[in-house]
């Protein structure tokens, strides 16, 4: 083999080797990029556990307040602001404070409450006007934001819960009637059978007694 082929041999083999190492290279890059990816993604994931756990512990709270039942509240808070109370625990209790006195102090003739947290703060607004309020209520408690809602339960009818009582309480009496009067009727009938039976032993007692004097007095005129 003559000199030349064996350099260029040589140096065939060295740009194979070369790229090979960089082929090698670049796939560890990659794997190595596509790690990255995969661990950014895991970590995104948690912070949105960690998130999605935090909504759950406010709404639990929130919930267990004295809400009247009669108001409906609307309450939004945004992500920015959950965001802030995870970091800032002094923000945390002075939102949910807010929310605990807004909760004791509704009360009638306030018909709904609608409330707004975000990062910068707490905003909010009462109604008295019964329908103002419900279209207030509507709008705000549909909102992306929309983090509780609270719907006032409707009155009851108290003419319409008497009458159903007077239609009760009547149905009772004449349930408590007629067993009175069935009772009565069954009392009746024993107290007849008593009585019958009673003259028809003390007929045949009776007969009895006649007929045995009746043999005596013919037994004493034969003699």
């Amino acid at each position: 083999m003559s000199i030349s082929n064996v350099n260029g041999a040589l140096a065939t083999f060295q740009y194979a080797v070369k790229a090979q190492k960089t082929s090698a290279k670049g796939t560890a890059f990659a794997d190595k990029v596509v790690e990255t990816e995969e661990v950014g993604s895991t970590q995104e994931l948690s912070d949105a556990e960690k998130l999605e756990a935090f909504k759950k512990e406010i709404w639990n709270e929130i919930n267990s307040y004295p809400w009247n039942p009669s108001i409906s509240e609307s309450i939004q808070i945004t992500d920015g602001a959950f965001q802030r109370m995870m970091e800032d625990s002094d923000f945390k209790d002075r939102m949910l404070d807010v929310l605990y006195r807004d909760a004791i102090a509704g009360r009638p003739p306030i018909c709904a409450g609608i409330t707004r947290i975000d990062e910068s703060g707490y905003s909010g607004y009462s109604y008295n006007d019964k329908q103002a309020g419900e279209i207030a209520f509507q709008a705000h408690s549909n909102h992306k934001d929309s983090f509780y809602v609270h719907k006032a339960k409707k009155k009851q009818d108290y003419a319409e819960l008497w009458k159903k009582k007077l239609l009760e309480r009547e149905r009772q009496r004449e349930k408590l009637d007629k067993e009175y009067v069935d009772k009565l009727y069954f009392n009746r009938s024993l107290l007849r059978k008593g009585q019958a039976s009673a003259a028809y032993e003390a007929n045949v007692i009776t007969d009895s007694a006649e007929s045995n004097s009746f043999d005596s007095a013919t037994t004493g005129t034969n003699v």
